[in-house]
């Protein structure tokens, strides 16, 4: 079954904390490759 990212608790903004999980995400992906 697919399980949806959830994100909660407090953040800087929608634009920042998008960037931040983005950033966290290609930091992961570099781990991988």
């Amino acid at each position: 079954s697919d399980q949806p990212l959830v994100i909660q608790g407090a953040g800087a903004g929608n634009d920042t904390t998008a960037a931040g999980v983005l950033a966290d995400i290609v930091d992961i992906q570099d781990l991988f490759s």
